[in-house]
């Protein structure tokens, strides 16, 4: 009984290990990609005006938890 609790542990261990070293040998893409230019919208249009702005202010209904409580 004690032996398939020993073998288990270190098959366990050996897993999280391999698992671990396959996690940490990819590859980051991040670099290879260059960005995208951001799309021109046609002068005077609601999406333009958003561009320029830089953000957006989206609301919802206040009875929608989490999402309508206020200062959380």
């Amino acid at each position: 009984m004690r032996e398939t609790r020993r073998w288990r542990r270190l098959f366990a261990a050996l897993a999280l290990v391999t698992l671990l070293l396959v996690a940490g040998c990819g590859e980051d893409d991040d670099d290879e990609k260059p960005a995208k230019a951001a799309k021109e919208f046609p002068a005077g249009s609601a999406m333009a005006k958003l561009q320029d702005e830089g953000e957006i202010t989206i609301g919802v209904k206040f009875d929608v938890p989490p999402f309508g409580f206020k200062n959380p």
